[in-house]
């Protein structure tokens, strides 16, 4: 998965299921991405990828989403509603021989996670996930208040030309203990190998950004790893923490440097218990 690509992503509700619901219009986007190996061990591999907007003078690099990849984990977070996630126990032998994927927001906070299978076979490897509570995708969470949970099954497929993100969505509102489904949807994002030299803005700034991003990272890991769950508070004293962590980086020492517990104290305001 990792390397630069040429990425389409396409979004399709292709079937209403509440009584006089109308489906949508697509979504379709272009773009490129660059998708560096943060961690390789024998037990996690950790994906950072790099959205790159524009060309030449006005490239612009934005950090993109991670995915967080543990073998045979039996902690997971399960998405539950707003800004909360429950701490999942797995049985270790349901998990034995799986990878739980987490994937979290571009500020390093969890998103969701699930776990799967990868089957190998000469011509590709393939992982198809436990159906997974998900917020809103990025697209929608702005501009639609009608449902709260997507439940995905998400399957990703690798080839020699790159992979692609399958996605079958259940739109799901839940009020007041009752749950319905708004429509289904369907989801193809397309990652087609390029050069790596067509993306040196985002390597160069990797290069310069990784030992900030390094720490959030690895302090935000340790909540969702801590076997509490997650409970957030969307902002503390008037800001959020994507104020909070521009403060931070700004009074960075030389370097963009920060340590783990410059972190830590800063997610801290924003965790309730």
């Amino acid at each position: 998965m990792s390397g630069a690509y040429e990425v389409h992503f396409s979004f399709k509700e292709v079937y209403p299921i509440s009584p006089g619901y109308e489906l949508r219009k697509d979504y379709n986007e272009n773009a490129k991405e660059l998708v560096k190996v943060v961690e390789d061990t024998e037990k996690q591999i950790v994906l950072q990828h790099l959205l790159v907007v524009g060309t030449g003078e006005d490239t612009t690099i934005i950090k993109h989403w991670s995915q967080i990849w543990t073998f045979e984990d039996t902690v997971l977070l399960e998405y539950d509603r707003e800004e909360i996630w429950h701490s999942k126990k797995i049985a270790s032998e349901i998990t034995q021989g799986a990878w739980s994927q987490l994937v979290t927001q571009t500020d390093d906070s969890p998103r969701y996670e699930s776990y799967g299978i990868w089957v190998h076979s000469a011509d590709s490897s393939e992982w198809v996930s436990q159906t997974t509570r998900r917020p809103l995708p990025r697209r929608e969470y702005t501009k639609r208040s009608d449902y709260q949970v997507l439940l995905a099954e998400n399957r990703h497929i690798v080839t020699a030309s790159g992979w692609s993100h399958f996605q079958l969505n259940r739109k799901r509102v839940e009020n007041d203990g009752e749950a319905s489904d708004l429509c289904i949807e369907f989801g193809l994002n397309i990652y087609s190998k390029t050069e790596p030299e067509s993306l040196p803005a985002a390597e160069d700034w990797w290069q310069e950004n990784q030992v900030f991003w390094k720490p959030v990272a690895l302090a935000w890991r340790r909540v969702a790893d801590s076997g509490s769950g997650v409970n957030l508070r969307p902002e503390n004293q008037g800001k959020t923490f994507g104020r909070v962590l521009k403060n931070l980086r700004r009074n960075a020492t030389g370097g963009n440097e920060v340590s783990l517990e410059q972190v830590s104290d800063s997610i801290a305001p924003f965790i309730l218990k």
